[in-house]
């Protein structure tokens, strides 16, 4: 695939980034979901010495803790900071797709449309499934790719550039293990005989190298028993006992009803169909190789998402870069078949999808927190924030009360599924176990229990929360919510008993204060 030398011009960069502003701005009014706050506390732990893992249970790979570090030091610790650092996130992925696209084919439209579909699709998803780490990992692996396909131009070899492609791989391993994928369609980009191999042996050593920084780091700072206990022990059980299918025919089948079931699936779907018939008479004509890496990339999304076996929505984000070439090749090849008014065709195209989408409501929403008819606080009060039972406000008005009646140092205790109180509260926890999670599910470790109670007692907390109609049994394999489990968890009942008195009950929590004497 010969590649050319030119990348995005500055009109086209402006129009992605005016994009990204316009599509992204409805998400800086998005809070925290469970998963955002079960990250963003070791991220906060670790810039302020701690250790993920040997400090804080973490349950993904540590490249997670590192973007929400980078987040919180570059932007700030509130949830507003993270939304405003994934807005830029995602413009960057954005970016890098559109010169993708440009440099795979270079035909007029293709390279912006693509990374217009790509913040149109990612924009789309709510404020649970954005922020995550599937999504995230698709920077560093397009990075990889991108370096790879500039490459493909040089006269000449460049080790230093394959060896940084497969640093940047490496980086989205450590968000997500299964962005190793997308070796896929960075092997379509380079290989054009037995010779070429060399050249994915050196991304595989930087590969390694990204790894090896990685395992020093936890080796150093005595974090690698925990590492292991998280990622050989309960995860992988918790990947097989909540897959939605033991089979691959089932998951295969739930993975495209899924497409077809849930909203912002939808628009997925559509991009994939639309780019098809291109991408099949690419394969056959005269962009095989590009039409192929462009299939490599929507297959190795695919993958990722599917092998997790869960099929949660967020896992869907991986398969949003081939999506969006997929149709940006769709929509060019369908202007080529017009001769006049191209440009009517295609806001008309831009203008069902909108209308279509949940931007519309969510566009009039800003409006009234930018004119100040409505405030964050009660924005986030509001249906599409409670999952379940479970609501930001919730959260909020617990970790009010908390800084209300305790001193920053003091340490503070959540019983609950939901790890984001201690982050708003901005008060550390006692043990490793920010949520009980680890604790509630039948497959977990027996010695939590007894590393839980010994770590109470010596730091007992200020103030002890247990929460309620939090049960998640999808996640947990259970129908109790927190408090029915604490009732049947005799031994931190009787230490709660013992040295706590009741204080408050805020939403859905009890909150009990140790006692004075």
């Amino acid at each position: 695939m010969r590649a050319p030398t030119s990348i995005l011009r500055t009109w086209q960069v402006a129009i992605l980034v005016m994009a990204g502003l316009v599509l992204g701005s409805v998400t800086l009014a998005w809070p925290f979901g469970r998963d955002q706050g079960n990250y963003a506390y070791p991220a906060w732990v670790w810039l302020d010495g701690g250790m993920p893992y040997r400090d804080v249970y973490v349950f993904k790979p540590p490249g997670t803790v590192w973007v929400h570090a980078l987040a919180q030091t570059l932007v700030g610790p509130s949830m507003t900071a993270l939304r405003v650092f994934d807005l830029g996130w995602s413009i960057v992925t954005a970016l890098l797709l559109a010169n993708l696209a440009g440099r795979w084919f270079p035909r007029p439209g293709v390279s912006v449309v693509a990374g217009v579909a790509w913040l149109f699709l990612y924009d789309g998803f709510d404020f649970w499934n954005t922020c995550q780490t599937d999504g995230w990992m698709t920077l560093p692996a397009l990075a990889a790719i991108w370096i790879m396909t500039v490459d493909d131009a040089s006269p000449r070899p460049r080790w230093p550039a394959w060896l940084a492609a497969g640093v940047f791989l490496g980086v989205a391993a450590c968000l997500k293990y299964t962005a190793v994928l997308f070796v896929v369609p960075l092997a379509a980009v380079v290989l054009r005989g037995p010779r070429e191999l060399v050249r994915l042996v050196v991304v595989g050593l930087g590969v390694g190298l990204t790894l090896a920084v990685a395992g020093a780091w936890l080796w150093v700072r005595g974090a690698i028993p925990g590492f292991l206990d998280s990622q050989l022990g309960l995860v992988p059980t918790y990947v097989i006992d909540t897959a939605r299918s033991g089979s691959l025919g089932g998951t295969l089948a739930v993975f495209v009803d899924r497409l077809t079931d849930l909203p912002e699936l939808r628009y997925v779907l559509v991009g994939v169909v639309a780019g098809v018939v291109p991408v099949a008479i690419g394969l056959v004509r005269g962009e095989a190789r590009p039409s192929l890496a462009a299939l490599a990339l929507l297959v190795a999304g695919a993958a990722s998402c599917a092998v997790q076996g869960k099929l949660f929505r967020y896992h869907y984000l991986a398969m949003l870069p081939g999506t969006a070439l997929f149709a940006a090749l769709g929509v060019v090849s369908l202007l080529s078949f017009v001769r006049r008014g191209q440009a009517l065709v295609l806001v008309g195209i831009a203008a069902v999808l909108l209308a279509t989408s949940p931007y519309p409501a969510r566009w009039a929403t800003l409006g009234q927190l930018v004119s100040g008819t409505l405030t964050l606080r009660a924005h986030w009060a509001t249906k599409p924030f409670r999952v379940n039972k479970m609501s930001v406000d919730d959260n909020l008005a617990a970790a009010d009360f908390i800084a209300r009646e305790t001193a920053p140092g003091d340490r503070v205790f959540v019983w609950g599924y939901d790890p984001m109180v201690n982050v708003l509260a901005r008060r550390k926890t006692v043990s490793r176990f920010l949520y009980n999670y680890p604790l509630a599910v039948a497959w977990g470790n027996p010695a939590y229990a007894t590393e839980l109670l010994d770590a109470l007692a010596a730091d007992p907390p200020r103030l002890f929360l247990v929460g309620s109609q939090d049960a998640t049994p999808h996640v947990t394999g259970t129908n109790d919510d927190s408090r029915q489990l604490f009732l049947k968890f005799t031994a931190l009942r009787d230490f709660v008993t013992a040295r706590y008195v009741p204080a408050a009950t805020v939403a859905r929590f009890d909150i009990y204060r140790l006692r004075t004497e």
